[in-house]
């Protein structure tokens, strides 16, 4: 099989980029490319293909790259650190893969497995010292599966998102990711014991992995500090100051279309009408109020961090899906969507999730070659001051994007659930240098 690697989440060389027939040829098996990556921003990324998608990463072919800074004082200091890769696999009843199908256009939700992974194992597991500053450097390497990462009565604080160290530290119960992206995030266990590791999900609540808290005869020093949150100017500022540089806007929004009659499973309890539309089951959409709260669609108060995601697959799937990203001012759809910018410029991108989609849900878009900030959700400011690459946009939601267009090359934007990218979801744009 033919193949290409992607360093996702780098700002490098476009001829780097590992995007067929947009940035090389296919490496075709049997032959060999040499890849020479550039790191300009500290983090945590990761690395698959880019043919095949659902294939062969969803076969294993993944791993994390940790860029270290040049400066000892750009992270908050830690005791120790570690690489967690989330994952999951679809295995039959005697715990080998389940088959991939030819073509990537029967499943509705992507590929979903039954084994929840941690660097590629059930169970993983780990030992840490009590009364110690830990790291973990999180990737989501699921073709499409959502994490809800969470550690057992152990509060998160987040010091960093997918390219380099976040604006405003903060503490919070868990962190979701979904596919590509990424979160580091520090730790203090405070007691001996086990600490389960939880994708804390809706539905879901699954341990996927154990830290072992052992005994401490000398605390760290560095937990003093810990309750501390930092506040990095350089990055908040930065950010602050593309507000004023916008010189193009675009809009955008997420749907599919397929066969009609195809599809099979269920949803909850639900079924496809004639026209195409669900009846009794299928994601429960959601709205914001005047007050900010989001509101599903029975009147009910929803968890803005969760809201309008499937976390559990629904099982359903169809012939001829085509997932479609489309360009709201020339009604051109995937591929047709062929942008042109200039070095740096500073753009304004609308990402609407059609709820009224035949199957809405969420997408994790991803923009190779560049890095964004989120501006607001559903018309409300983001306080989260963070440079990203891959985001969920929930169904219902819309998000507004200010995207820097400060690397030359042809670069490709797309969902990142395997499935749907092999199916077409996905724009090209250039930036002239």
């Amino acid at each position: 099989m033919e193949t290409t690697v992607h360093a996702h989440g780098l700002r490098q060389d476009v001829k780097m980029d590992g995007t067929p027939t947009m940035s090389q040829d296919p490496v075709k098996a049997g032959d060999s490319f040499k890849y020479e990556w550039s790191f300009p921003d500290p983090g945590v990324y990761w690395y698959h293909p880019h043919i095949r998608e659902d294939y062969q990463q969803g076969s294993g072919m993944y791993g994390a790259i940790i860029v270290e800074p040049k400066t000892t004082d750009y992270w908050p200091a830690v005791d120790d650190d570690q690489a967690l890769i989330l994952a999951d696999a679809l295995t039959d009843e005697n715990g080998l893969l389940v088959p991939f199908k030819d073509e990537a256009d029967h499943t509705l939700m992507g590929r979903y497995g039954n084994l929840m992974l941690i660097n590629g194992k059930t169970n993983w597991q780990a030992e840490v010292k009590a009364n110690t500053v830990q790291r973990f450097y999180i990737a989501n390497a699921s073709s499409a599966r959502p994490y809800r990462f969470a550690l057992d009565g152990v509060k998160l604080k987040t010091v960093g998102s997918d390219n380099g160290r976040v604006g405003n530290e903060r503490f919070v119960d868990a962190v979701t990711l979904s596919p590509g992206e990424r979160y580091i995030i520090d730790a203090v266990f405070d007691k001996t014991g086990s600490v389960a590791i939880k994708n804390n999900a809706p539905g879901v609540m699954t341990t996927i992995g154990t830290i072992k808290v052992t005994e401490n005869a000398t605390p760290s020093p560095l937990v003093a500090s810990y309750s501390s949150l930092r506040t990095n100017k350089d990055v908040s500022d930065e950010i602050a100051s593309l507000s004023s540089k916008v010189a193009v806007s675009k809009r955008l929004s997420l749907d599919m279309t397929m066969d009609m009659g195809s599809m099979s499973g269920s949803m909850s309890g639900g079924h496809m009408m004639p026209d195409g539309s669900m009846m009794g089951g299928g994601t429960t959409s959601t709205h914001m109020m005047p007050d900010g709260t989001m509101m599903d669609s029975n009147g009910n108060t929803v968890d803005p961090e969760t809201a309008g995601i499937e976390w559990t697959d629904t099982g359903m799937s169809a012939t001829g899906v085509k997932w479609k990203i489309t360009d709201q001012e020339t009604n051109k759809s995937n591929n047709d969507v062929k942008w042109t910018f200039n070095k740096g410029d500073v753009v304004r991108i609308t990402i609407k999730n059609d709820a009224n989609s035949m199957h809405p849900m969420q997408h994790p878009i991803h923009i190779h070659g560049q890095r964004f900030v989120i501006v607001s959700k559903n018309g409300k400011a983001n306080t989260s001051v963070e440079w990203k690459d891959t985001i969920t946009i929930p169904s219902g939601q819309t998000y507004e994007l200010l995207v820097v267009m400060d690397n030359p090359g042809q670069w490709m934007l797309h969902c990142h659930i395997a499935e749907h990218l092999e199916t077409g979801m996905a724009t090209s744009f250039e930036v002239k240098n």
